[in-house]
């Protein structure tokens, strides 16, 4: 029998500090989408844990870390990012 599907709300306890892996064009500027994340959040960016770039050099992975209050600011988050013209993957 499979096991069911948790939910945010059951596998984090929020307020929480949230991880995210932000791909953009290695040309483009981050500051723009750290913007989107702390106005989606209320909360200013924690940290910038690096960056790394493609193995053809196209894209950059920034992984920045934000403090969220709940699973709707979560999902706020992912999809405002995603939505930013520059942003090319969030995880």
């Amino acid at each position: 029998m499979p096991m069911p599907k948790a939910s945010f709300e059951e596998l984090m306890q929020f307020p929480c500090d949230v991880t995210f892996r932000v791909i953009i064009e290695a040309a483009k500027d981050i500051s723009p989408v750290i913007a989107v994340m702390e106005k989606s959040t209320g909360h200013k960016l924690i940290s910038r844990l690096g960056q790394q770039a493609s193995s053809k050099g196209k894209y950059q992975s920034h992984r920045l870390v934000i403090t969220v209050d709940s699973a709707a600011d979560l999902r706020r988050v992912y999809a405002e990012v995603s939505a930013h013209p520059d942003v090319y993957h969030i995880l």
